[in-house]
């Protein structure tokens, strides 16, 4: 493949370049939009709807579709009517024309490899370190590419109706059809998962929005004013579509398909949206805080390290306050994909929880930090047991007090301080 070496130069692992592709500036609750008739991507507010500015425009991109921010820091969007797909910088301004296809459509990344939905070649076609083309189903014209629990689903339109089929990300082969012709879809531009797991699916031609449950039986429908076509969740939990012959993003209230209004302000002028796609969404992260009861959980502010899985090296980092329910919101990178968390926080040991960002159902961590870890070795041991002698029942403002040893939090180091540590004894940081 000619793109190939393209990715071999940064390479997956060569995290010099991910620093510098990750540094897209963050922006809280936030979707781009294709505006196909426009010849750009922009970026708004998944709100209130306030536009956030240009991600893509000028360099030749004519009927954008699909769109990804890639591991490179770079936005990649299907221009479809030249046959492209073009890079854009974090400013909005043209980089390359990185790959020619026929009539590029959605587009995502898979383990840092783009794949692209073909249109007029009736492929999927993954494009990096690993690349295939799937094989050819002549009259099945491949639509929008998501990503689901390391599965990658594609819906399609063709003459028996439109539906949803799953491939093999590794070698491209057809797993079959996720949710097959004839259960009322026709034209199946956009579709995604919701917060509780349900699938929407939107079907243009018909006008309606389909629900389905995990196993592909229908759950109803909603008729749209027009021609529903990309359809993502807003950080509300509403579900976000752009209509056909519509300037604006349609607000649906769910699972009651209640109309909202539209998503746009009137200085907000776009001639045709189309795909819609999420950028930083939230990572929500549940934690809680063994062996201290005063207070519970610790007030102030916890620093998550964010990195590739595996790695062990951090590309970004978020600081957040916890909620006195013991949750932290962090923004995930633009570069939607896995994600290693790491939190490391006062006397507790280091661990790491795995996210996908792709993946509505996997965008949360539970973090069940064990204490004891009073010099911040990240390791329970002797040292931690000395330094806990040393304050052992003295009280804050007493001399010989060190805030350290206090595992409880109740400003006295005593008996429960010792049982904290000696649950904890021997036990290491950095667990998965």
């Amino acid at each position: 493949m000619r793109n190939k070496g393209k990715f071999d130069r940064f390479g997956r692992e060569v995290l010099a370049s991910v620093l510098l592709a990750l540094t897209h500036a963050a922006h809280a609750g936030t979707v781009a939009v294709a505006d196909y008739s426009g010849n750009r991507v922009v970026m708004v507010d998944d709100v209130s709807g306030v536009f956030r500015g240009s991600i893509a425009n000028g360099g030749g991109l004519l009927r954008p579709f699909g769109f990804a921010y890639g591991p490179d820091g770079l936005l990649y969007v299907s221009s479809y009517g030249t046959n492209q797909v073009k890079r854009y910088n974090s400013l909005g301004i043209f980089v390359d024309n990185y790959l020619a296809t026929p009539k590029p459509a959605g587009l995502t990344f898979y383990d840092r490899d783009l794949v692209v939905a073909n249109q007029s070649a009736y492929t999927v076609t993954r494009n990096g370190i690993v690349s295939w083309t799937s094989p050819v189903r002549q009259g099945r014209i491949y639509q929008s590419v998501v990503i689901k629990n390391g599965h990658l689903y594609v819906s399609f339109n063709s003459t028996a109706g439109g539906g949803i089929e799953e491939f093999d990300p590794n070698s491209g082969a057809s797993m079959g059809d996720l949710i097959p012709t004839g259960r009322g879809i026709w034209d199946a531009q956009g579709f995604g998962w919701g917060p509780d797991g349900t699938l929407y699916v939107t079907s243009s031609n018909s006008q309606k929005i389909l629900r389905f449950n995990s196993g592909g039986q229908s759950l109803g429908s909603f008729t749209t004013a027009g021609q529903p076509l990309g359809l993502r969740f807003n950080s509300n939990g509403e579900l976000l579509s752009t209509i056909w012959s519509n300037t604006q993003v349609a607000r649906i209230a769910v699972p009651g398909f209640n109309a909202l209004g539209g998503l746009l302000p009137e200085s907000v002028q776009l001639v045709q949206p189309w795909y819609i796609e999420l950028v930083n969404p939230s990572i929500e992260c549940q934690m809680t805080f063994g062996g201290r009861t005063n207070p519970v959980p610790p007030s102030g502010t916890v620093t998550v390290e964010i990195g590739f899985p595996g790695t062990g090296t951090t590309i970004q980092s978020r600081t957040a306050t916890i909620q006195s329910s013991g949750k932290i919101s962090i923004l995930a990178p633009s570069f939607l994909s896995e994600y290693d968390l790491r939190i490391k926080f006062g006397t507790f040991l280091t661990q790491t929880r795995r996210v996908d960002t792709r993946d509505s159902s996997r965008s949360k961590a539970t973090f069940d930090l064990v204490n004891g870890d009073c010099d911040g070795s990240d390791t329970v041991d002797a040292s931690d047991y000395r330094l806990l002698v040393g304050s052992l029942g003295k009280s804050q403002g007493e001399s010989g007090y060190d805030s350290r040893a206090d595992l409880t939090g109740d400003n006295t180091v005593n008996a429960a301080d010792v049982a904290v540590f000696s649950a904890s004894f021997s036990k290491t940081g950095l667990g998965q």
